[in-house]
């Protein structure tokens, strides 16, 4: 039988509840069993990755949420560090619900920015929601990748090899014609409150693009701020977070799966269906407070200036 404290206990309230906000308190749950910093010895992280199959299997009511088997008790970690996804049932996705996807691979590193990214995904009414497992400085010692070597091993947004990566792009495959969001925090762009790019720097065309969508989030957020909050790449020259190297970036820009780790994206194929949105703390950490800046009736098919 199980203790009212279990995890599993836990869980059963948070889903069984009535409260109109599920998503964001669910994610803040699965974080107390998240791997931080300097927490996972290298032999662990090895083990832990998801196998051929078990990556292939990720390709194929309101939401229907995919972890793994909860710890047995409060105070555990999750076994394998894959972090979630989410996906709106077909049931209560129909087909005027904006086709946004959201991800967030920076757990804690990035600030709150897990939680964030729950609640906009939830309040936006998008169609999934990926959130990674790990920080990307869990593993002990300084492992970095075989993909991209300047990056620490657990680094999600650069490792093509974790199940944050093969469910962003399961999601993808199942679903490319959508707008793919993936959020997160940095404090090198001053100059920046929102430094939102489309995986491609200040000179490519596509920032001058009035249709783009990346200029229309721009554009709306700093309307619903009321001041200039956020810029693109084209706008905020000096810094550097364009995402070039995300790898899941480069999927949807169009580089092949085998590819991903070096191969850089044609400039054709940067058409702005990535987006990636980098906070100051300001902006990220007290998100609750910064929900009435996010444009909360996105449609594709709509100019965002649409919203309000």
């Amino acid at each position: 039988m199980s203790s009212s404290n279990s995890p599993m206990t836990q869980f059963q309230v948070l889903i069984n509840s009535s409260v109109e906000d599920l998503i964001q308190p669910l994610n803040a749950f699965f974080e107390t069993f998240f791997a931080v910093n300097d927490s996972i010895y290298i032999e662990e992280w090895d083990l832990a990755l998801p196998s051929d199959s078990e990556r292939e299997q990720m390709k194929k009511n309101r939401f229907c949420v995919i972890h793994e088997l909860l710890p047995s008790s409060t105070g555990e970690r999750f076994k394998r560090f894959w972090g979630y996804l989410v996906l709106c049932s077909p049931a209560y996705c129909t087909s005027n619900r904006t086709r946004l996807h959201h991800s967030s691979p920076h757990f804690w590193t990035d600030g709150d920015v897990c939680n964030q990214t729950a609640a906009i995904f939830e309040r936006t009414g998008s169609r999934s929601l990926v959130v990674a497992g790990a920080t990307r400085y869990s593993v002990r010692g300084n492992h970095t990748l075989s993909c991209q070597p300047k990056n620490a091993i657990a680094d999600a947004a650069h490792n093509n090899l974790t199940m944050f990566h093969t469910m962003c792009v399961g999601v993808y495959e199942a679903s490319n014609n959508g707008i793919f969001m993936q959020w997160h925090g940095q404090q090198s762009c001053p100059q920046s409150g929102a430094f939102i790019s489309a995986g491609a720097k200040g000179s490519h065309p596509i920032y001058k693009e009035k249709g783009a969508y990346v200029n229309k989030l721009v554009s709306t957020v700093n309307k619903l701020a009321g001041e200039n909050i956020a810029t693109t790449p084209l706008q905020d020259r000096k810094c550097p977070l364009v995402a070039s190297t995300n790898v899941f970036g480069r999927i949807v820009n169009g580089v092949g799966e085998e590819n991903v780790c070096k191969g850089k994206a044609g400039p054709k194929n940067v058409t702005g269906n990535f987006i990636h949105i980098e906070q100051q703390r300001k902006w990220r950490d007290d998100w609750a407070s910064n929900l009435s800046y996010i444009p909360l009736k996105l449609d594709i098919s709509d100019p965002l200036d649409k919203c309000n």
